[in-house]
């Protein structure tokens, strides 16, 4: 239909625009994610979230080359650059595209600092980590999102209080967690002593 021509319009001319700014590349997950979210600026549907609901666990940055599972990785795209929209309007978006630098160097050493904020990279990753199950900004203005019907990520969800397991979480990714039975009840966890495990 004419939406979807359009929208899909909307998504490769950022295509064009971010290739004459940058035609030796960009990351491919931000060059993605700008042409996502060029679709919501330009008045269309955000690309489906299911399959970034129930995967919320893979490198923030990984791109697949499988038809099938790259579906995930548009989904993420379209989420992390759906909060950066709403967190810093639209500014960010020309303001990273037109950057010398890429990837996360453009949002820390050029867009961020330009845009008078305090935060980088690493907090807005923390921050929409949170907004992506809290999704409340009169808790904090950094833990929602405006966007209608925005699904919650999906969590594990623990029975018994008494839970003694293992997981695993990728390089920039997020694992949610939830109990539903229990009382002041408190966890552990054991990072294999490395110090890049955030809990929240």
């Amino acid at each position: 239909g004419l939406n979807v021509g359009m929208s899909t319009t909307a998504h490769e001319f950022q295509h064009m625009i971010h290739y004459n700014y940058h035609p030796g590349g960009q990351e491919t997950f931000f060059n993605e994610a700008w042409s996502l979210i060029a679709e919501v600026v330009n008045g269309y549907n955000l690309y489906n979230q299911s399959g970034y609901n129930s995967t919320t666990n893979r490198y923030l940055f990984n791109w697949s080359s499988d038809n099938n599972d790259v579906l995930r990785d548009y989904s993420r795209a379209a989420r992390f650059s759906l909060y950066l929209y709403e967190q810093f309007g639209a500014e960010i978006l020309k303001r990273f595209v037109q950057s010398k630098l890429t990837s996360v160097n453009a949002l820390d050493f050029d867009v961020l600092p330009a845009l008078n904020t305090d935060r980088r990279f690493a907090d807005i990753l923390v921050d929409w980590w949170i907004a992506n199950y809290l999704n409340d900004k009169s808790i904090n203005p950094r833990w929602g999102y405006n966007y209608p019907n925005l699904a919650r990520v999906n969590a594990s969800t623990i029975s018994t209080p008494n839970y003694n397991g293992s997981d695993f979480i990728y390089k920039l990714g997020a694992q949610y967690v939830t109990f539903n039975n229990g009382k002041n009840l408190s966890i552990i966890f054991n990072s294999n002593a490395t110090n890049s495990i955030k809990v929240k």
